[in-house]
This record gives structure tokens, C-alpha cells and sequence, in this order.
């Protein structure tokens, strides 16, 4: 059997090992209309799809992950917009897309 690449959660692990991890923007929002006071508690340990891939690329490279994403990019949205650019751009274009940075 192939090994993984670790990237991904190393680079997480190296801030707090507890977190939320979550590519549903639908639950971001969920959680904070309808348990105001729990989201201000996980607040700080909710992390974005979009945020994990900023962290890898921001470690790695984006030419280190954009081969790999390139070809998942028909299972989401974020990644079918943000892939068509360079690396510059496609962090923009996670930023844009971050659902916790905007709440």
C-alpha cells in the first residue's frame, strides 16, 4: 500500500492539536446561527478547507500541490474557480472563498 503525503497534517499539527476540520461551508454557518455561544467557543479550533490548503501551500509551494488538486477539482466549487490561476491568485481566490473569514 502507497503512503500518504503527511504535508497536509503537519503543517495543521505544528499550531494546536485540537481542531475542527470541515470542507462544509453549510456547517460553518449552521453552527453559528443556530449555537451562537458554542461556535464563540470553537471558534479558534475551526479550520476551513480553504484554510488547510493556504497552509500547505504556503509550506510547500503551490506547485507542490497543484497537480494533486488539479485533478479533484470537479468535486468542488472553490477549487474549479481558484485552479484556473497561478499560485498568487489562488491563495486570493481561497481567501475570497474562506467561509471562516467572514465570520
Amino acid at each position: 500500500m502507497r503512503e500518504r503525503p503527511r504535508s497536509f497534517w503537519c503543517v495543521l499539527q505544528r499550531e494546536i492539536e485540537n481542531r475542527l476540520i470541515s470542507g462544509d461551508k453549510r456547517f460553518f454557518r449552521a453552527l453559528k446561527a443556530d449555537c451562537p455561544e458554542l461556535f464563540k467557543q470553537l471558534r479558534p479550533s475551526l479550520i476551513s478547507f480553504e484554510r488547510c490548503l493556504i497552509a500547505v501551500c504556503e509550506s510547500k509551494g503551490f506547485a507542490a500541490v497543484h497537480e494533486r488538486l488539479r485533478v479533484a477539482k470537479g468535486c468542488d466549487t472553490t477549487l474549479r474557480s481558484a485552479l484556473g490561476t497561478d499560485g498568487k491568485e489562488f491563495l486570493q481566490a481561497l481567501k475570497s472563498y474562506d467561509p471562516l473569514s467572514n465570520i
